[in-house]
């Protein structure tokens, strides 16, 4: 199994859709959520593909990081992702309890929220799932939980990690995992 991962953005952005820039690469910019969803629809057709998802990073390159959680005075910073429902399979991260994201819940892409085992500590919450949380200034319920993957670099403290449905918002990367064999 490989993992490969294509930006959705270029320095140099071309013409509206997409354009392959040099061989095994594809980028576009912009990206829209129609044309990325025809090019996992696609791309799941093919028997080597295993998933494929978008989100708005690659752990641990990149991440958001926010105070806005909590509560109105919370000082604890948080990382902020935004992904699709099959990013924990491309990733191969474990769902501790409850679900992840799916297309098959409209209210998971307006209200709902993921988080990991240290956000559920600094909530208190032993069993976190159905118990809501604020997020930058709205509730959200608690879907699921993930394991403590690595969501920042190896040189930062893991920290409350909160994941919310990507849908045609933020995507910035694209995900993909086939199989060589």
């Amino acid at each position: 199994t490989l993992g490969s991962t294509f930006q959705t953005t270029s320095p140099t952005p071309p013409k509206e859709g997409l354009e392959k820039q040099k061989p095994g690469y594809i980028t576009a910019n912009p990206l829209s959520y129609n044309i990325i969803k025809q090019i996992r629809d696609e791309l799941k057709k093919n028997p080597r593909v295993e998933a494929v998802s978008w989100g708005s990073t690659i752990p641990p390159m990149g991440y958001g990081l926010t105070m806005e959680w909590k509560d109105e005075s919370n000082t604890t910073m948080a990382v902020d992702y935004t992904f699709e429902p099959d990013y924990l399979e491309v990733y191969q991260i474990r769902l501790l309890s409850g679900r992840f994201f799916s297309e098959e819940y409209p209210s998971d892409k307006e209200s709902a929220i993921v988080i990991n085992e240290k956000t559920a500590f600094e909530l208190g919450y032993a069993d976190p799932v159905g118990k809501m949380v604020l997020f930058r200034g709205k509730q959200h319920t608690i879907i699921g939980v993930v394991d403590a993957y690595r969501a920042v670099p190896p040189i930062v403290d893991q920290m409350p990690a909160l994941i919310t449905y990507s849908g045609n918002l933020n995507i910035k990367r694209a995900y993909l995992k086939f199989d060589l064999s």
